[in-house]
């Protein structure tokens, strides 16, 4: 019959099969063959479960990691949405679309707070509010999306244009133009753009804004 080595179970020391105490840790050992395989056994699962254990614990680690990183990296873009004033009683969510790269923000909304009394025009008022404060060095496109669905975006040149435009100049004019300038997310135009005698342009435009609205937000907002 093969000798195995006693591995002590305070310090896995190996020692001799016929050794009464470790000679490292010196705790004595049981002798009688029954203890010896318990002594083997808590052992080898001892030797099981650490490595498991580490798994566990490196994962947890990376997820901590990962969490605390994509929040701070947020909270300057939440930071922005907390200075506009069209933001009480809409929840949305602001983030960058992209873990590397800051070229696409996200304008996400979640719903509307329980209580609060919100009209479907406020989140379009939210929405050049808070294109007006983004970074016009860094975001190429503003995405619209809807419970982390994303619907349409709005590239910079016509963000910029509408948000200064809604800012400084004739918020209305803004908000007429807007459906022209909506993408799908494959880069087609969302609504048509329209010509003619202004009367009848204004009021198309009108419906047009009113089925984006629709669209995104459906019969949340009264």
């Amino acid at each position: 019959m093969e000798n195995h080595p006693i591995y002590c179970v305070d310090c896995e020391t190996p020692n001799d099969n016929d050794a009464f105490a470790c000679r490292n840790c010196g705790k004595s050992f049981l002798r009688n063959e029954s203890q010896h395989e318990n002594s083997l056994r808590e052992v080898s699962e001892q030797k099981t479960f650490r490595p498991v254990l580490c798994v566990f614990l490196g994962a947890g680690v990376i997820l901590v990691c990962v969490t605390t990183f994509i929040v701070l990296r947020n909270s300057g873009l939440r930071a922005k949405l907390s200075e506009c004033s069209s933001r009480h009683g809409i929840n949305v969510c602001v983030y960058y679309d992209n873990y590397i790269s800051t070229s696409d923000v996200a304008f996400d909304l979640q719903g509307v707070e329980e209580g609060v009394s919100v009209r479907r025009v406020d989140l379009v008022h939210l929405l050049f509010q808070f294109s007006q404060l983004l970074d016009k060095g860094s975001t190429k496109r503003l995405i619209i999306a809807r419970s982390g669905q994303k619907f349409l975006y709005l590239g910079l040149t016509d963000m910029v244009e509408l948000a200064n435009e809604y800012t400084y100049g004739n918020p209305v004019w803004s908000f007429h133009h807007l459906p022209e300038r909506l993408k799908t997310m494959s880069g087609k135009n969302a609504y048509p753009t329209w010509d003619g005698g202004w009367l009848g342009v204004m009021k198309e435009q009108s419906e047009d804004l009113n089925k984006f609205i629709s669209d995104w937000v459906g019969k949340e907002f009264s």
